[in-house]
């Protein structure tokens, strides 16, 4: 039974381990919106394009397996 408890708890500290850290490195308006690009390391970067009236984080986190945006 304590070997099942800890196999859960090791299975549930590892379900957001796919999701990278990146921060902004570039903000531009595009299309009465603006592009945000984030860098992830590893030469890989990604652009988002936010409302006009939305704010950008300076960070995001992204599953590239999933290819979703993790939420916190």
């Amino acid at each position: 039974m304590k070997k099942f408890f800890i196999t859960i708890a090791l299975l549930s500290s590892l379900a957001g381990a796919y999701c990278e850290y990146g921060r902004k490195i570039n903000e531009s308006y595009v299309g009465g919106g603006k592009l945000a690009t984030y860098d992830f390391g590893q030469g890989r970067t990604l652009s988002f394009r936010f409302g006009s009236g939305q704010s950008i984080p300076y960070s995001i986190r992204f599953d590239f397996y999933k290819y979703i945006v993790c939420e916190d």
